[in-house]
């Protein structure tokens, strides 16, 4: 029986394969015997440590799907799968299932758009895997689907549940704990759901004992009662001891009722006064070190932007305080907003202004709060100010988008002089502090050119 070849481009690289829809119906018009090349190809495939399959045309799929399941078979020592429309591919290429289940050298598997043939995969693999990103259609689950034709979330990946390390999940089943089905590696769990109704602490701590790094999105928690939703976590007999960071945001965090400390939490966005009351309790149950939080200035009063923040050990804070909208005079909210930071025990801030809605501001006759009240303050004075009010301070890492401004400032202070002291940090000088702090340099930098148009004034 003749076969067709696979384009020398799926094989060119050791290292890295790409199958796109073109290089298909290439195979596809040029139909040829591999009784020449099969030894040469078996032993190519050999080489192969990494498989991207990123198929936009399934209409010739089945013509190559003897070749790419005997290149998979033949690829015993591949380390990396992504595929891309996952059950798809997998119920047009009969037997590709088994091809992959008879590998055992994988370590990072990926898939998309993934249903009953994607769990059945997984289930079949018995290589060792460390990192498993897969998404699911959204309304695979929620479909009313009987639990036993794939099996529970929390079994899906049974097979090498004593070397998952990273486990990322996007419109999974609930992760109810299962049977005894634990994987006791897992450092890293990221979940996507609209479902959070379905998920208890419990059900986390027991499958996950000993996660470090948490991160939870959910678009449809306006519709759970986090409060009763919280009490129910309150009880629970399983915990984690510490997280070292969780991204959520505070409905979630709130309603897990978490209770452990965190050293980093992100994700947060608050724009309304009613978010103020859970934030606190937030901060009192996980304690976190270092926070990331966006500020809706528009959502809030004067008085309640003194009161952003409780007391707590905070050490390291970014925010980005979002100016759209803002009726307040910005002299007196900035002035309130630090009036709250004071609360914290800060040695490092990143501040960052964004203000990106010129138009929808003009057509309220909102005065623009960059050039009526940053740019006649000038940075530097705003940062001393920074500086005065808050003792503990060390680095202020000043960021305005819309005036492409980037500047991290070091803080010293004179006991001579009774002022704080301040220097522009640059350079490598730079680099090196904001690589070392909590926050990634992506987090913290934007991608614009670090020219400031803002003169500061020393």
């Amino acid at each position: 029986m003749g076969h067709s070849p696979l384009p020398d481009a799926i094989h060119g690289q050791g290292d890295f394969i790409a199958v796109e829809a073109d290089m298909l119906d290439t195979v596809q018009r040029t139909p040829r015997s591999m009784s020449d090349d099969e030894e040469r190809d078996e032993s190519r495939s050999a080489l192969l440590r990494s498989l991207h399959l990123e198929i936009w045309e399934f209409n010739n799929l089945s013509c190559v799907s003897d070749d790419l399941v005997r290149v998979i078979t033949n690829a015993q020592d591949l380390q990396t799968i992504w595929l891309d429309y996952a059950d798809d591919l997998l119920t047009i290429c009969d037997g590709l299932t088994n091809a992959f289940g008879s590998l055992r050298n994988l370590h990072c598997v990926t898939l998309h758009a993934t249903r009953e043939q994607g769990t059945l995969l997984l289930e079949s693999m018995q290589s060792p895997v460390t990192s498993v990103t897969i998404s699911f259609d959204e309304d695979f689950w929620s479909r009313g689907k009987n639990d036993n034709e794939a099996g529970e979330a929390a079994t899906l990946f049974d097979g090498f549940a004593e070397y998952l390390i990273d486990l990322k999940l996007v419109h999974p089943p609930s992760l109810s704990a299962y049977d005894g089905f634990q994987y006791p590696r897992v450092d890293l769990l990221s979940v996507e759901t609209y479902y959070w109704d379905t998920y208890d602490l419990a059900d986390l701590t027991y499958t996950f004992p000993n996660l470090t790094r948490l991160r939870l999105d959910g678009d449809n928690t306006d519709s759970i009662d986090v409060d009763e939703r919280r009490l129910a976590n309150m009880e629970s007999e399983y915990h984690w001891t510490s997280l070292h960071s969780l991204i959520a945001d505070e409905l979630i965090t709130y309603s897990l009722a978490l209770g452990c400390p965190v050293r980093f939490w992100g994700g947060v966005q608050i724009g309304a006064e009613v978010q103020l009351s859970r934030l606190w309790t937030c901060l009192n149950d996980i304690q976190p070190m270092h926070l990331s939080i966006m500020i809706f200035f528009s959502g809030f009063s004067l008085d309640a932007l003194s009161r952003i923040f409780p007391v707590a050990e905070t050490s390291h804070l970014r925010v980005c305080l979002y100016l759209n909208h803002c009726t307040l005079d910005m002299f007196q909210a900035l002035d309130k907003f630090i009036e709250s930071l004071e609360n914290l025990s800060l040695v490092f801030l990143a501040l960052e202004f964004d203000h990106d809605s010129f138009r929808e501001n003009a057509k309220l006759e909102i005065p623009d709060p960059i050039d009526n009240f940053l740019l006649p303050m000038g940075a530097w004075a705003f940062v001393h100010q920074l500086a005065e009010r808050l003792p503990q301070v060390k680095y202020i890492h000043f960021l305005c988008k819309q005036r492409q401004y980037d500047v991290l400032w070091e803080v010293s202070w004179r006991p001579r002089i009774g002022s704080p002291g301040i220097e522009e940090i640059t350079g490598d000088a730079r680099k090196k502090v904001l690589e070392e702090s909590p926050f990634t340099v992506d987090n913290v930098t934007p991608t614009y050119p670090l020219t400031a148009s803002w003169d500061s004034e020393q």
